[in-house]
C-alpha cells in the first residue's frame, strides 16, 4: 500500500504488510515472540485492530485455509483455491 511519509522514512514509500497462516495443535505460545504480532482465529477478525486491506486478505484465506493446508493434494490445486478466492 502506498503511504505518505510518517515518522520511519522521510518521503512516500510502500507499506507491506506480511501474514502469515499457521495451524497448529494449541493457541498457546511456547515462547516470547521477537516482534509483535498476533493470531486470529476467522471468528475474531471483525474485532482485530489491522489495516483494512489486511483485513481483507485474511479473510480471503480463511475459506481456503484448509486446502492450502492439505498434504494430500498438489500445489496445482492449492493455486487454484486461492485464485478462486482471489489471492493472485
Amino acid at each position: 500500500m502506498r503511504v505518505p511519509a510518517d515518522n520511519h522514512t522521510r518521503g512516500p514509500h510502500i507499506h507491506i504488510d506480511h501474514q502469515y497462516i499457521g495451524v497448529a495443535a494449541s493457541a498457546d505460545p511456547v515462547a516470547v515472540p521477537e516482534h509483535p504480532f498476533g493470531w486470529f482465529t476467522a471468528d475474531e477478525l471483525d474485532g482485530a485492530e489491522m489495516l483494512s486491506d489486511t483485513l481483507l486478505l485474511a479473510k480471503m484465506i480463511f475459506p481456503v485455509i484448509n486446502i492450502l493446508n492439505a498434504t494430500q493434494i498438489d500445489r496445482a490445486e492449492q493455486w487454484r483455491a486461492m485464485a478462486t478466492a482471489g489471492l493472485l
